[in-house]
């Protein structure tokens, strides 16, 4: 009823009282819904772990989910990449959905997702904080609990998770920001694509070398090293061999 009186009522149709289900607490939403709980499967899922993005400093949050992870995912299972992003659904942002409603397209509806979130927890999250999230490919589905706790036990901003299936358009928007870390074994990757190579202009290594070094200083890893994302470099490419032929196309048309 709350979802009704406060959402836009597109989505009444395909939620169920299911979907609205609460259950133990947890920090944040107040609320755990863990749906594909303790479900041992081999199968890499990703997962969008959410943090307060106003009690945070820079490259915290993605600091915290690689500490976890090498924590809870054995080494031999790690091959995990990690991108860092912010959902704006702040109220007092304009021209946006209701958070409520993200929540649902989210979280509700099928197919299922995992998720500590209720439908209602995430609105009121999305409602009233700036909530950032680090997104972890390659994760197994029954590692996501013992993720989940190991973060609520470590980290103070560490809001919940949800399971990301970019089939929900919502979750495609939302959670669409490119990785910048991959974690091979005891190795961490920083990944670089053409253009952040290149720069704009196409001259020479414009990669922030000094990232490099704080993660040394950490000593998380076994190793630090670059790589490319080749598959981000092979977009970074068409769209450079597009905007290319944009120019040449109006300089041709202005000489005309």
């Amino acid at each position: 009823m709350k979802y009704v009186l406060h959402g836009d009522g597109k989505s009444v149709r395909t939620l169920t009282v299911d979907d609205f289900d609460t259950r133990s607490p947890s920090r944040g939403s107040g609320e755990s819904r863990q749906l594909a709980s303790r479900d041992l499967s081999d199968d890499g899922v990703t997962v969008a772990l959410h943090f307060n993005e106003l009690e945070v400093y820079p490259g915290q949050i993605e600091r915290e989910s690689l500490q976890q992870l090498m924590r809870v995912v054995p080494e031999f299972r790690r091959d995990l990449t990690v991108a860092v992003g912010t959902i704006f659904t702040h109220s007092g942002l304009t021209g946006l959905p209701k958070p409520i409603d993200v929540a649902a397209a989210l979280l509700a509806g099928p197919p299922k997702v995992w998720s500590t979130h209720s439908v209602d927890g995430l609105g009121v999250l999305l409602a009233n904080l700036e909530v950032a999230y680090t997104l972890v490919r390659g994760v197994r589905r029954g590692q996501l609990d013992d993720l989940h706790q190991a973060l609520l036990d470590e980290s103070e901003s560490y809001l919940g998770a949800v399971e990301v299936n970019l089939r929900r358009p919502m979750q495609q928007h939302i959670y669409g920001a490119n990785p910048r870390y991959r974690v091979v074994g005891a190795d961490l990757r920083l990944l670089y694509s053409a253009r952040e190579y290149y720069g704009e202009r196409g001259d020479w290594d414009y990669r922030p070398h000094d990232l490099l070094d704080e993660w040394e200083e950490e000593e998380i890893f076994k190793s630090v090293s670059w790589e490319e994302d080749e598959e981000q470099s092979a977009i970074d490419l068409r769209e450079a061999d597009e905007e290319v032929s944009g120019w040449f196309g109006v300089m041709e048309a202005g000489e005309a």
